[in-house]
Formats: C-alpha cells, structure tokens, sequence
C-alpha cells in the first residue's frame, strides 16, 4: 500500500515539475505546485552539493569558518546559487525518490528520522550541523527552534545522542 503511495507522490511531483524534459532548474522547482517541504527538500540537498563543491576549492578553504559573518555569507551564497542550479533529468528523479522517502519517513516516524538523519553512524554532532541539516524539514521548524536554543542555553557547541534522544522525546 504505502509503496503504491509513494510512486503515486513520485509521479504527481515529476509532473508538476520535469514532465518529460531532460533538466530542470532548481528555481522551477520551487516556483512549481507542489508541497513546500519538497521544495525545501530539493533546494537544500542542491545546496549541500554546491557547498561540498566550494569546500574543495582550494582558495576558499583558507577562509576562515564558523564566525557569524563568514556563515551567513556562505549561506546566502549557496542558496542564490542553488536555485539558479540545472539538475540533469536522472539527478532529479533521484532527488525527488530520495526526498519522498525521506519525508514518508519523517511523516511516520518524526524522532527515529530525525535522528537516524541527523547522526548518521556519529554518536555526536555540532549545532552549525543541526541547523544546516534541520533547513531540510521546514514543516517542523519547532524542532530547530527547541534543540538551538537548548543548547545556547546550556552552551553547547555540539551536542551527545543520546542527549538529542531525551530532548526530542520531551
């Protein structure tokens, strides 16, 4: 049943957007008739592309990370790049299959996903981490907004597990 949903959400999505072209601009879809939490989806996964591009450029890893005005920048930057990005027609369609199982997940399992998500196999994780991975499920910014000021207030600059576990079950 829920595989049959899921490729039913696929299609309306590839629709709404691709159609039977071969690229799409980011911008397209976002400006495209679909849930916000996609868009979101797609436009941040584009920009942690674009940033792991930029990470490996040799210039710019002299620049100096983690202050506030370089992270700011650097968000601005990916972003405005993301949504002029032309994703290839097969890069899409992997896009789209990997945000809709994510979301599916996240619908049925908000903390398990949350948090498989955003440890991966890490047993920790900086807040700089949590906030650029949280943009990805904007229909839930309350989280965001309960782990970052949390952990300002205990000032912590990354936070355990099985810390995160007890917090989000509250």
């Amino acid at each position: 049943m829920l595989e049959r949903e899921t490729e039913l959400i696929k299609q309306i999505i590839i629709e709404s957007t691709i159609g039977g072209r071969e690229a799409i601009r980011v911008n397209e879809v976002i400006a495209a008739d679909i849930p916000r939490g996609v868009k979101s989806f797609i436009l941040s996964q584009v920009a942690k592309l674009l940033e792991d591009d930029l990470r490996q450029s040799a210039r710019l890893t002299q620049i100096t990370k983690g202050i506030s005005s370089t992270v700011t920048a650097e968000r601005s930057l990916l972003r405005s790049l993301a949504t002029e990005y032309v994703l290839e027609r097969s890069e899409y369609l992997k896009l789209v299959e990997d945000t809709v199982h994510f979301l599916e997940n996240y619908l049925c399992r908000p903390q398990w996903t949350l948090t498989q998500f955003l440890f991966e196999q890490q047993q920790e994780i900086s807040l700089h981490e949590i906030v650029q991975k949280f943009e990805l499920v904007v229909d839930y910014a309350y989280y965001t907004a309960l782990v970052e000021r949390y952990m300002r207030r205990k000032a912590w600059s990354s936070i355990r597990l099985e810390q995160f576990q007890k917090l989000v079950a509250r």
